[in-house]
């Protein structure tokens, strides 16, 4: 309940004109896993100036902040839920360690995954959260579930392939159907 207070005091900030956030750079952390929770697209974004690089160990994904709204639209279908495990500012960068699930990781993985993020800012807004390290995540599991579904699914139901694959609300959407496909059958 606290971080709908933190939402009301970013309103200003969703404009055309973007001003930088005044709080502390943990506090401005903890309403952006928090807005996603929520799926509060504009109060998130309004964390970002203009684009934000998303790096998972090298694999490095730059979003304008319209891209960015896009790529977390899609992300809200599967419902995902960020636990803030631990958090602390060092120097101009903020660590956290995040435990994320939604209904991708439920079946793929079958538990949370946690990293350790660093969250980097610039003139006072987020311009890159990066991957750090994956403090539990089971590679082998999630690779082979997500490889034996997309086999099937390929086999089974290829009409269904393309189209889950999109970063779209609708690809997301049919990943889903394709998901509960899979489930009914296997």
């Amino acid at each position: 309940m606290r971080y709908l207070f933190l939402f009301a005091l970013l309103i200003p900030f969703v404009s055309c004109k973007k001003k930088a956030p005044s709080f502390k750079k943990t506090v401005i952390a903890q309403v952006y896993y928090e807005g996603r929770n929520h799926n509060a697209i504009k109060e998130v974004c309004a964390l970002i100036k203009n684009k934000i690089s998303i790096d998972e160990q090298g694999v490095l994904h730059n979003y304008t902040t319209k891209e960015y709204e896009n790529h977390l639209r899609w992300e809200s279908v599967f419902n995902p839920v960020f636990k803030m495990l631990d958090i602390k500012q060092e120097g101009k960068v903020v660590k956290a360690t995040i435990s994320t699930r939604d209904m991708r990781t439920k079946f793929l993985h079958k538990k949370p995954i946690v990293t350790k993020e660093l969250i980097h800012f610039k003139d006072g807004f987020i311009s890159k959260v990066e991957i750090s390290e994956y403090v539990d995540v089971e590679h082998q599991t999630l690779k082979k579930n997500q490889d034996d579904f997309l086999t099937w699914i390929n086999e089974n139901h290829p009409e269904l392939a393309k189209s889950m694959m999109k970063k779209s609300v609708k690809g997301a959407e049919k990943y889903l159907e394709a998901l509960q496909i899979y489930k009914r059958n296997n």
